[in-house]
């Protein structure tokens, strides 16, 4: 009889006990798909908060900077461009990489999303006048804003820490972007002609405008 006992006891104990457990195991499990599907907009690749859908003319983004013209020290070729020809997801991750930021390309495919289809940059190409060492080219490249306010911000998310780029970040406005080309590595080919791209960037910059 005692053994009877024992063993319903045993029984009930197997029965509401697993099923306790079992039960705890599903709310776990399922505050789990809670967390990894929920609300992530908190995670990097999520759309930023502050960015804005481009949206500048065609006209407005032909004529971005202003600039003191002096063609006895270099000449202007202007290119159109479509943004998504300019960049890519990856290679601004690898130049976050690079940075040591390591953004991801999600995070740089979302910030991306914000130039639509058809978005146009331009890009600037002044060339020095005479004969010179290479480059003879300083370039500034200009894109539309997408809502940066924060110059560290577009600089953290576009920079690039090798030499030779043509596309550093520096200067922003609340329609634009600008980027300047690098002047190369400081080498001297000893022909004794001047640095065509280090005489055009101080004949330019000093006076170079973003609208």
């Amino acid at each position: 009889m005692i053994l009877v006992v024992l063993m319903l006891i045993a029984g009930a104990y197997i029965l509401f006990g697993g099923s306790n457990k079992e039960s705890d195991k599903a709310a776990l499990d399922s505050r789990q798909e809670d967390q990894s599907g929920g609300d992530q907009s908190g995670e990097e690749g999520a759309l930023p908060e502050s960015k804005v859908t481009a949206s500048v003319s065609d006209a407005e983004i032909a004529a971005p900077i202003t600039y003191t013209d002096d063609p006895a020290i270099f000449s202007v070729q202007k290119t159109e461009f479509d943004v998504s020809d300019r960049f890519t997801a990856k290679q601004l991750s690898d130049n976050s990489a690079g940075c040591g930021t390591g953004k991801s390309e999600d995070y740089f495919d979302n910030l991306l999303s914000y130039y639509p289809n058809g978005a146009k940059g331009v890009e600037y190409s002044f060339v020095y006048s005479g004969k010179s060492q290479q480059p003879e080219a300083w370039k500034v490249t200009v894109l539309p804003n997408i809502g940066y306010d924060d110059a560290g911000e577009f600089m953290e998310d576009f920079d690039v820490c090798s030499a030779g780029g043509e596309m550093y970040p520096t200067q922003l406005s609340s329609r634009f972007l600008l980027f300047e080309s690098s002047c190369g590595t400081g080498f001297d080919d000893g022909s004794g002609l001047v640095h065509g791209c280090d005489a055009v960037q101080k004949a330019v910059l000093p006076t170079l405008k973003l609208k």
